[in-house]
């Protein structure tokens, strides 16, 4: 990867560097040696001597990657012993049918069978016990000891899943039968389903929730946006870059449109605009700008930083620099002042 330097010294290249696009539409650089093997997170600003110096401290193994996430049962103590029950789950963790599920399945089935491998029968831990004597009673033991049906559910469905792998035959199998598939689910305390709200629940939650609880936040994200209740959550932490706290709360609808028009764009759209504003490099024609400019920054701006458009001014002669009380988007937060401030540039 060829990198300019801020400094203006010219560019420096770097070797086993990796650009990735997380979720919120981050652009993270990570160093890895070899195919295969774990990725190094730099955090520094690329361009600067920080960031080169923590590429040399990846380079020269002083800076290692993250530990892996644990695998079920791990912080019970000692190696896994093949033939447990911490055992199999580790196996079944590092499966592809298990990696090839959504990530919030994932996470749940992960938490669940970590719990189940801490609980103890007797004076053992349920992960150091062999899994091939577990018995239907041994589930139905482990199930009950969670509150609420659906909790206790989630109990029987994991260990459902982890011996339906077991006995496949594309793995061995490893177990011989699934002793959890003879335990029964528990009835639902609520089998009719939660009841439409009407407007005057609403009304009586709007009054009871003002604006800016989480509370509220929650109901007018879910009644502005139209999205589903697994999608709204990822919501927040984009909308954290784009907007203030305080304009959130205060304008659900406004952010409500943002949001709505974000969730419609297509995944190879954003990714290409990503990448697009990824690789856009203009301090060296930036300064070649001869015609009036004003640059408009946004105080509280944590995507693209108050100091970033500090430098564009700098960079063009003449240019002026308005800075509104706002986040990324200030031509929505502060729709006045930013109306004001371009009809007063071009007054002029």
């Amino acid at each position: 990867m060829r990198v300019r330097m801020l400094d203006g010294s010219g560019y420096r290249d770097y070797r086993y560097l990796i650009e990735d696009v997380d979720r919120h539409g981050n652009i993270r650089i990570y160093f890895r040696l070899k195919k295969g093997q774990p990725k190094i997170r730099l955090k520094a600003l690329p361009g600067t001597e920080e960031f080169d110096k923590e590429y040399r401290r990846a380079l020269t193994a002083k800076l290692r990657p993250p530990a892996e996430a644990a695998s079920a049962g791990d912080n019970v103590g000692g190696p896994a012993k093949p033939g447990t029950l911490r055992w199999l789950c580790q196996q079944y963790l590092a499966s592809s049918l298990f990696n090839g599920l959504a990530g919030s399945t994932r996470r749940q089935r992960r938490a669940t069978l970590e719990w189940v491998c801490q609980q103890k029968f007797g004076k053992e831990h349920a992960a150091n016990l062999p899994f091939a004597r577990m018995e239907p009673k041994h589930v139905a033991t482990l199930r009950d000891k969670k509150k609420g049906p659906e909790a206790a559910n989630a109990v029987t469905r994991a260990l459902r899943a982890l011996f339906t792998w077991a006995v496949l035959p594309d793995y061995g199998p490893i177990a011989t039968n699934n002793p959890a598939a003879k335990v029964g689910l528990l009835d639902s305390k609520n089998p009719d389903g939660f009841a439409a709200w009407s407007e005057d629940d609403v009304a009586r939650y709007e009054a009871r929730h003002p604006i800016g609880t989480k509370a509220r936040l929650a109901l007018d994200l879910l009644l502005y946006t139209g999205v589903r209740r697994s999608d709204v959550v990822r919501l927040g932490p984009q909308m954290e870059r784009w907007f203030t706290k305080g304009f959130r709360d205060a304008s659900p609808g406004p952010v409500g449109k943002v949001v709505e028009m974000f969730t419609a764009t297509k995944l190879d759209g954003f990714i290409g605009c990503c990448e697009a504003v990824r690789d856009m490099d203009f301090r060296a024609s930036t300064p070649t700008i001869t015609v009036p400019t004003m640059v408009i920054v946004g105080a509280k701006d944590p995507a693209t930083l108050p100091e970033y458009g500090e430098e564009i001014h700098k960079m063009i002669k003449g240019s002026k620099i308005v800075s509104l009380e706002a986040a990324h988007l200030s031509n929505i937060e502060q729709p006045q002042a930013y109306a004001a401030a371009v009809l007063n540039f071009l007054a002029h």
